[in-house]
């Protein structure tokens, strides 16, 4: 007979979850439309990426011909360091 108590309970957790994503979200994109959080969040590492060729373009004389670029890029998006453990000891 506690079915109600039960259905109840996950109408209130279901109402507690959805309402904390919501405020969660509007937090994280400080309160901006979701359409501009979108474009803002594609377009700034499309942006960062453009200045980064720009800059490689500028020190190499627009020379394209070596892989640098990509070990370096790559290198500097994922930062992998064996010597250097993500986990404490």
């Amino acid at each position: 007979m506690d079915s109600g108590y039960a259905a109840a309970g996950r109408a209130s957790a279901w109402r507690s979850l959805r309402m904390g994503t919501w405020l969660g979200w509007q937090i994280e994109s400080n309160w901006a439309d979701l359409r501009v959080f979108v474009i803002y969040a594609v377009m700034k590492p499309l942006a960062l990426t453009g200045i980064l060729v720009v800059m490689y373009a500028a020190i190499n004389g627009g020379s394209f011909g070596s892989s640098i670029l990509t070990y370096r890029f790559l290198g500097n998006a994922f930062r992998w360091r064996p010597w250097r453990s993500p986990w404490p000891a």
